[in-house]
């Protein structure tokens, strides 16, 4: 999209999972721009303080950021979301899509459950606030929509058979919504951030099998502020797909042009994992 930042500093912007890690940040980059922004999440305890770092100092005072409880599992929440924005007079023209959650185990220990609660927050939760958004976007002629997806959008990873089946999903889900947005004049990109120094990723380690820490631990962590700084600059290019760091770039590829080498590489750290738990 042409003039980004102009955009933002025009528009009202909605994150979801805007209170910590990828979307916090975020939430700070597009208040900077000058844009209206309003951030949601599940907790209303964590929503009230991330709201009120965001708007402490002058830079709250110019550009205050509301906070919204919203459970995008639930079709009732997303929409009293948007019902209380449209009584704010406000009507978002970017959206991000960046809640969700996972609960690494190997297949064998993941529960229906597991895979529903998974699907519901990541997929599910993304569809629901798309379907909100779009209809407005599409009447102006204009949008964004950033849907957060992951590096295991693109590479499956071990031990995570839930999380990577919903972005896999947000994956499919996405191009699609492109095609049909394109017309319209409202871009859609998929964010696929590696491991993200966040407060998800410090919950999912307590639970990831050896073989997963270890896949983890063959490559570097970025921090919240550069994944939303490389989501901007993706945005600023209208990119189909933003893939934050060098590693993951080289990753990306690799799995698109020589997916082989991927996979030898995974079982080999794999199987080393696995002797040194025996």
């Amino acid at each position: 999209m042409k003039a980004l930042d102009t955009f933002v500093g025009r528009s009202d912007i909605l994150i979801t999972g805007g209170s910590s890690g990828i979307g916090l940040a975020l939430a700070r980059s597009f208040q900077s721009l000058g844009g209206r922004v309003h951030i949601a999440a599940r907790r209303s305890d964590v929503v009230r303080s991330a709201t009120e770092a965001l708007n402490a100092g002058d830079r709250g005072s110019l550009h205050p950021v509301v906070g919204h409880e919203c459970d995008v599992t639930s079709a009732e929440s997303v929409g009293a979301l948007f019902t209380g924005m449209e009584e704010r007079g406000a009507t978002p023209a970017i959206v991000v899509n960046c809640a969700g959650m996972t609960v690494p185990a190997y297949f064998t220990d993941t529960t229906d459950d597991d895979f529903q609660k998974t699907m519901d927050a990541n997929f599910n939760g993304t569809v629901r606030v798309c379907a909100r958004c779009v209809p407005a976007m599409i009447e102006r002629g204009e949008g964004y929509i950033v849907n957060v997806g992951s590096l295991a959008s693109i590479v499956s990873v071990f031990g995570m058979t839930a999380y990577c089946a919903s972005k896999f999903a947000v994956r499919g889900f996405t191009e699609s919504l492109r095609s049909e947005m394109k017309v319209h004049g409202v871009s859609v990109s998929l964010l696929c951030p590696p491991d993200t120094d966040t407060p998800m990723l410090t919950a999912e380690r307590k639970l990831r099998p050896v073989e997963t820490e270890a896949l983890s631990g063959s490559v570097s962590v970025l921090s919240s502020d550069v994944v939303a700084a490389a989501t901007l600059k993706g945005m600023r290019r209208g990119a189909r797909i933003i893939v934050p760091g060098t590693e993951g770039k080289t990753t990306a590829l690799l799995q698109q042009y020589a997916p082989g080498v991927v996979e030898w590489v995974s079982d080999r750290i794999v199987m080393k994992a696995r002797q040194g738990k025996t």
